[in-house]
């Protein structure tokens, strides 16, 4: 709530064409519980009752009432609660009587325009070590774009961390241009003792336009 409440996010700023931001997607153990007794969910886990956990879900009570989360999105959930699991089995952990639940979530908004078509929402139960399983989504996406459109991503606290690129409207092809980019204390897992860090751009945006090139 108190993000939301953030300059960031008030005002039109992620409703409107003209905001550098055209997508937001909020992911991550955003820690809603389902308000149930142990015994309960254990059996509507077992029975696959997806809808009537959901309804019993937090996360989903607050967004009805406007709480926390307005305007945001999720697709279909049709996979069982990923929090709290033994971190080397696949049964739920007993452990201080935590109630399973939809702790890990991806939620999306766009601005006026944007269209997102969700593809895939599941769970990975079979990726062990945390009390989480973690949980991906793929989507497809509507591109909007503006003639001239130039805006960067800070990183006010490490200040060596930027971000600057621009997005010309040509009459028969875009270019996306990247400056500046360049980050620090990666983590050193080479032989060499180095990092290799590399980015990676995946987009049918990238596949259907013509031509297509790169440069570095």
């Amino acid at each position: 709530k108190k993000i939301m409440e953030a300059d960031y996010f008030s005002g039109n700023t992620v409703t409107h064409t003209n905001s550098p931001v055209h997508y937001t997607f909020w992911m991550g153990d955003l820690n809603y519980r389902i308000e149930a007794d142990v015994p309960t969910a254990l059996s509507l886990v077992e029975q696959k009752n997806w809808w009537r956990l959901l309804e019993l879900d937090q996360l989903k009570k607050v967004q009805a009432k406007n709480e926390a989360f307005t305007d945001f999105h999720e697709s279909d959930i049709a996979f069982a609660p990923t929090y709290k699991m033994k971190r080397t089995k696949d049964i739920y952990s007993e452990e201080r009587n935590r109630v399973p639940s939809y702790c890990d979530r991806i939620l999306y908004n766009h601005v006026d325009g944007g269209k997102v078509k969700p593809l895939k929402y599941a769970a990975l139960f079979n990726v062990k070590g945390s009390d989480h399983r973690p949980v991906y989504g793929a989507f497809q996406l509507r591109l909007l774009h503006i003639s001239g459109l130039h805006f960067r991503i800070r990183d006010d606290v490490n200040p060596t961390l930027g971000l600057f690129f621009q997005l010309y409207d040509t009459p028969k092809r875009y270019q996306l241009r990247f400056l500046s980019l360049a980050c620090s204390g990666l983590f050193a897992g080479d032989v060499n003792g180095l990092s290799d860090p590399y980015c990676v751009f995946t987009s049918d945006a990238f596949r259907q336009a013509l031509p297509v090139s790169t440069s570095v």
